[in-house]
């Protein structure tokens, strides 16, 4: 039978299917604790939970500005509690320097009037034919000096784009759609 424990990360789990982003932490006495805590209560959704004699916090953040800039700063601070726990679309996010970084380009996609100008790049690439291309990301974009896509791979263009996007950990971002990937 499972845990108390395990069931409630499965919670988050599935919360964070509903929302961006979730996190699951016990009590600590990191520094930043109390500010962590503060930060999860103004969260779509948020819950505690003692087992073991233990209080965890569970919080998972909506898609608006103000959720996600609490997100973003959870996961600044949560970094010094070592068992915080990351969750997005229902899987654990276990890099938080990437997961800060595509936040912040999240926050700055929905700041725009058309996310599209924000989150798309038109690239031409000689190893995926001499056209333009629509690129889906530009997070991607600015964290690889040269793409690592290429025609004579096995996979599809779209398949090694969402391989990047879970290697650079952005696959969580809502607006991260690999399908978008075409020739112009």
């Amino acid at each position: 039978m499972p845990s108390e424990l395990t069931i409630k990360m499965q919670e988050i789990d599935f919360a964070s299917k509903d929302h961006v982003f979730g996190v699951m932490f016990p009590k600590s006495k990191a520094t930043a604790y109390p500010a962590v805590v503060v930060l999860c209560k103004g969260a779509h959704r948020y819950s505690e939970f003692t087992t073991e004699g233990l209080l965890y916090h569970f919080a998972s953040f909506g898609r608006s500005i103000e959720q996600i800039s609490r997100a973003l700063a959870v996961v600044n601070y949560a970094g010094t509690i070592t068992a915080a726990r990351f969750f997005s679309n229902g899987f654990p996010i276990v890099d938080t320097h990437y997961l800060y970084e595509s936040l912040k380009c999240y926050i700055q996609a929905i700041s725009c009037d058309d996310q599209a100008a924000h989150c798309q790049r038109v690239i031409s690439d000689a190893r995926i034919g001499a056209d333009a291309y629509l690129f889906p990301c530009n997070y991607l974009i600015k964290r690889q000096a040269r793409l690592d896509l290429t025609a004579a791979h096995p996979s599809s263009l779209r398949d090694q784009i969402q391989a990047m996007g879970v290697d650079h950990g952005c696959a969580w971002c809502p607006n991260f759609k690999p399908d978008d990937f075409r020739k112009l």
